[in-house]
């Protein structure tokens, strides 16, 4: 999430006045830490996933608002049709 961090370098670090961590495996503090800004935002991630699968499937995926369920109550005939697939799936 650091700026400066870059994995295709040994330290991963291009801030040369950086030392690199003893274990990186533990919790660790730098003084040169600056939030990247650019790859931050969910938001983005998430636009940008959605046009390449619109990209790869050619438009079809859409919003995710269009594909959720139409009947949310659990009372409902899908929910027990769907229960007795994974019974007959589980062998239940």
């Amino acid at each position: 999430m650091c700026e400066y961090f870059e994995a295709n370098t040994i330290v991963q670090c291009t801030e040369e006045r950086a030392e690199p961590p003893g274990d990186k495996e533990a919790a660790n503090f730098c003084d040169y830490f600056s939030l990247n800004k650019a790859g931050a935002t969910a938001t983005h991630s998430a636009e940008r996933a959605r046009q390449q699968l619109d990209e790869l499937f050619g438009g079809a995926v859409g919003s995710l608002a269009e594909h959720e369920p139409t009947d949310p109550d659990p009372g409902s005939a899908n929910a027990f049709d769907a229960e007795a697939e994974l019974r007959k799936l589980f062998d239940d």
